[in-house]
């Protein structure tokens, strides 16, 4: 009901122009309220206050799960592993580790429950390896509040307008509004010269603060900007005031040409559709603070001696996310009190391009996460490569032989085709790229 309330207000957002002047804690609110609140109290607590609040909950989902959770007794009797003996935080390392291929083991139904309305959610991650399960009814309330304290460390408001660049297609339209979180949303799919054209139109009578979305299609966006001449203070007549980073870990070179062409500061934050880990760079660019009231963060080391990102979501009893592996490697782990304070990403979220006909950059995380495809219900695997503009393959790990109509490539200028692969493209770390490098 939430989210057709959401899809009538966003497709009609003239008809609902006052609807952003709503403050958060009114629309979504006791779940935002508390949050907000408990990120901002957790540094203020002592210690043995941020263990006892840790020990709690996580005490709390491990009974549950081994209870109500068919996966989880299964897997954790066959782990030898049983609830009982998590005492203390220290117990907490004996909890044995889940990944993603394990919960795929088990069909949706046999490891999730469906009471208080969850949200069906089907991605494919940043490895393009998807994965069907719910999310609690409050998942979204919670994430607000602290996305909202991450933005307000370059000086956000709920009232302030933002241009966003997420992979959308708004069917030929450069910009259309979005009433929900006062945002002109860009169409991934036409020329930037159309876009640039619009907000200056745009910018007569809004203004625009704020840049929001994948890092590689903003960079995509400011090296248009740089190449064309394009002044961006005199395009936003001087009223930004930052750059968001969202989806994408924000390549070095990506962050670099933006902040010299835009002129402002930008902030990131590490998170993944499983909303078990949000952290967000507090201080320093490319170190990740966690939420440790959001999710428990940890990491744990491999037999290569790098560390993987293990996050565990308090909340999320629908379908629960205990100890779960990222599959993301960290390093520089800073620790306080044996709880885990910063890390910076090693091997991470990098945006990825293939160019249509006539040499325009597509963001692969637009193009393939960014929609709907009906192939992710099939599929274990899709990886895409590209020897030359205007042609792609989409590279298939499945059971099932697809075609090109299980998949959604409306509006795009590149002529695809597929193959089918008995195994997924690894890199020599063992990570599976979305994009196959040409050898």
């Amino acid at each position: 009901m939430l989210l057709k309330l959401k899809d009538i207000i966003q497709n009609n957002s003239w008809l609902f122009s006052l609807f952003r002047y709503i403050p958060y804690s009114f629309r979504l609110g006791m779940t935002y309220n508390t949050h907000k609140k408990l990120a901002e109290n957790y540094c203020e607590m002592s210690d043995e206050e941020k263990e006892n609040l840790h020990f709690k909950k996580l005490k709390k989902l491990l009974d549950w799960a081994y209870k109500n959770n068919d996966f989880y007794r299964c897997f954790y009797s066959l782990n030898n592993f049983h609830p009982s003996s998590f005492k203390e935080m220290a117990d907490f390392v004996k909890v044995p580790i889940v990944t993603k291929n394990d919960l795929k083991e088990f069909e949706l139904k046999n490891r999730s429950q469906t009471n208080n309305s969850p949200f069906k959610v089907n991605t494919g991650g940043t490895s393009g390896e998807p994965l069907e399960f719910y999310l609690d009814k409050s998942a979204f309330s919670r994430e607000w509040a602290y996305m909202h304290t991450i933005w307000s460390k370059l000086g956000y408001s709920y009232l302030d307008s933002k241009l966003t660049f997420r992979g959308k297609n708004n069917n030929g339209i450069p910009l259309k509004y979005n009433v929900i979180h006062n945002e002109y949303i860009v169409d991934a799919y036409v020329s930037y010269e159309e876009v640039v054209k619009a907000i200056a139109l745009l910018v007569k009578r809004k203004k625009i603060k704020y840049l929001h979305g994948y890092p590689s299609s903003i960079y995509a966006f400011c090296k248009y900007l740089k190449e064309h001449n394009i002044d961006s203070s005199e395009l936003f007549k001087d009223q930004l005031k930052g750059v968001f980073f969202g989806s994408e870990y924000p390549a070095p070179m990506y962050r670099k040409l933006i902040e010299e062409v835009l002129g402002v500061a930008t902030i990131s934050w590490y998170g993944h559709s499983e909303m078990a880990i949000l952290a967000y760079e507090k201080k320093e660019c490319f170190t990740y603070c966690p939420f440790q009231t959001y999710g428990f963060t940890e990491t744990i080391s491999n037999e290569n001696g790098e560390s993987r990102l293990i996050g565990t979501s308090y909340y999320n009893f629908n379908s629960p996310f205990i100890r779960y592996d990222t599959g993301d490697l960290v390093t520089d782990e800073v620790f306080d009190n044996k709880i885990l304070k910063s890390f910076k990403i090693s091997s991470g979220r990098i945006g990825d391009f293939i160019f249509d006909k006539n040499d325009n950059p597509i963001s692969l995380t637009a193009l393939i996460f960014g929609r709907h495809h009906e192939a992710f219900n099939e599929i274990e695997f899709l990886q895409i490569k590209q020897s030359s503009s205007g042609k792609a393959v989409l590279c298939v790990t499945s059971k099932n032989t697809l075609s090109l109509e299980s998949f959604d490539l409306e509006n795009v200028d590149i002529e695809f085709s597929i193959e089918q692969l008995e195994k997924p493209f690894k890199t020599k770390a063992g990570k599976v790229p979305l994009l196959i490098p040409q050898l």
